[in-house]
């Protein structure tokens, strides 16, 4: 790359980092939801809507 072209790279590399922070994100949430099912049971946490 040539010096000029070195401004580019934050910008090429950020939607890398997204995608890596949300691929990491959905891995923990289901692994979260996957215990706390197990602990609480497979319909603990899906309660309907209150009237």
């Amino acid at each position: 790359m040539s010096a000029s072209n070195w401004f580019a790279v934050p910008y090429l590399l950020f939607p890398l980092v997204v995608v890596a922070f949300g691929i990491i994100r959905v891995r923990t949430a289901r692994r979260d939801r996957t215990a706390f099912e197990a602990e609480h049971g497979p319909d603990a946490g899906k309660q309907g809507p209150v009237h």
